[in-house]
């Protein structure tokens, strides 16, 4: 889905409980729905190259994503429990507009 003119992804993205790696880079999402959390067997997302200012803390709760891709948004502040995602290995946030970092990434440096 990526590289389309979406603005949202819809909440019946939830019907595809089986997928694993979801790419909508260079849409122009400024949100994320919520049913994320119900895809279960996700452990790719990429969000590259949207609108996003923020990411939803729900997203911590994604214990299956293993790389998040973010890159080229407008993100200002990233969750706190985000770097403590169990099993995450690859978090990708260049190239947005963060000042500072959660303190709990030091955790997920090491």
């Amino acid at each position: 889905m990526s590289g389309n003119k979406l603005n949202e992804i819809p909440p019946s993205i939830v019907n595809l409980r089986h997928i694993e790696c979801l790419s909508v880079a260079r849409n122009g999402l400024k949100t994320l729905p919520k049913e994320l959390e119900q895809l279960g067997n996700l452990r790719t997302l990429c969000l590259d190259g949207n609108d996003l200012t923020e990411l939803p803390d729900f997203l911590s709760r994604c214990h299956s994503i293993r790389k998040l891709s973010v890159r080229n948004n407008k993100i200002v502040k990233l969750p706190e429990d985000l770097p403590l995602m169990e099993g995450m290995e690859i978090l990708n946030i260049h190239g947005n507009d963060l000042t500072s970092l959660p303190e709990s990434m030091g955790e997920f440096m090491s």
